[in-house]
């Protein structure tokens, strides 16, 4: 499987770019578009900065238009001469996304460093912070320190409205999860779009994965897509 894992990356980028172009092209486009990264891309660092260069300019793209996820467990498996990949990034305006946060090392050290541009709050933790003070605490913390790095925060794997209003409490804005859409195919996407909103409220919540997708603001009903 591993050798598949590389060609398949740069599919799903190809393809994310390509939808991002079609978005454009009627007027629709969302501020960015946010790419899983795997730790065999991150090991063939230099591979993977120019595949993104030449997509970004294959479809007319800004690099501030895309962003890349990582996980927080993919980050503490790569050696720092691997992780320059992210400084590369960042230098060709690429943004970087550090997915499940609070799973591993949850070091504000390396955030720093790899110019972090999301923080993803991992779904273990957005689900256990409603009746545990402790973590709701631990949210309210990790909110507060990323921001003083200039960091935004995402709360994944919201399901609930109980999450979504004890994530408000901890002065979280964003979050995504089943509660806000589960992951859908391009055509409703693009409806979505259109209609500028995701209403929680118009269907019952439902049981998620961990994959979660469609981040959005919290702070009011219709719930704009981010």
């Amino acid at each position: 499987m591993g050798c598949y894992i590389i060609p398949l990356g740069r599919w799903v980028l190809d393809e994310a770019c390509q939808q991002m172009k079609r978005w454009h092209e009627i007027g629709l486009a969302p501020p960015l578009i946010v790419v899983n990264v795997s730790l065999q891309e991150l090991k063939n660092g230099s591979d993977l900065v120019a595949a993104i260069a030449a997509t970004l300019q294959k479809y007319g793209l800004e690099p501030q238009q895309l962003e890349m996820d990582v996980t927080e467990a993919t980050l503490a498996q790569i050696t720092w001469s691997q992780s320059d990949v992210l400084s590369q990034l960042h230098r060709l305006g690429v943004g970087i996304a550090i997915d499940d946060f609070g799973t591993k090392y949850s070091s504000f050290e390396y955030l720093r460093a790899y110019n972090v541009n999301h923080l993803k709050i991992a779904q273990s933790f957005v689900a256990s912070a409603v009746r545990d003070r402790d973590r709701a605490a631990t949210i309210r913390a990790t909110i507060s320190l990323a921001r003083e790095f200039g960091i935004d925060v995402i709360a994944e794997g919201v399901e609930t409205r109980e999450q979504r209003d004890m994530l408000l409490t901890t002065g979280s804005s964003e979050a995504q999860g089943f509660y806000f859409s589960k992951p859908v195919e391009a055509g409703r996407a693009t409806e979505l779009l259109r209609q500028i909103k995701i209403d929680p409220e118009a269907r019952p919540p439902a049981a998620a994965p961990d994959n979660q997708d469609s981040a959005a603001p919290m702070d009011r009903k219709p719930t704009p897509v981010a």
